[in-house]
């Protein structure tokens, strides 16, 4: 069982940041069409709707994401538990298309989806520490 006193003071990710770190892992693969309104949606505030057309477009288009991303973007939406298009979110990150962090030399698995070892907040937690050197 994880240690929710510990998950409990989990920061939210900034979303305006972790928007833009989609964009840039997508950008080479979306249209203007596609990109416009993504970019437009950042710049008024509305980073929800950014993240979740940018999770939408790179797993409809499998463009692969680093594990950290990936965890990231997970982490980002445990704080979005209960709206409506979580369970629909949640459902496409686990369908990413990941690729392992330059520190480690495990593989991906068979499909190159490591997210299914994320489900646990804790985990997700852990692995953007030490990505971050914490």
């Amino acid at each position: 069982m994880p240690n929710l006193r510990r998950i409990s003071k989990i920061k939210a990710p900034n979303a305006n940041a972790l928007a833009w770190e989609l964009v840039a892992a997508a950008r080479s693969h979306l249209s203007r069409v596609e990109a416009d309104p993504i970019y437009i949606a950042i710049g008024i505030g509305e980073t929800f709707d950014a993240i979740d057309a940018l999770i939408t477009a790179i797993v409809r288009q499998r463009i692969p994401v680093g594990v950290t991303l990936a965890a990231t973007v997970s982490v980002w939406l445990d704080f979005y538990v209960g709206q409506d298009a979580e369970p629909r979110l949640r459902q496409l990150i686990s369908e990413m298309n990941t690729y392992p962090p330059p520190w480690s030399r495990t593989r991906p698995q068979e499909g190159g989806h490591l997210c299914q070892n994320l489900a646990s907040p804790e985990i997700r937690y852990r692995n953007i520490l030490h990505h971050n050197g914490s």
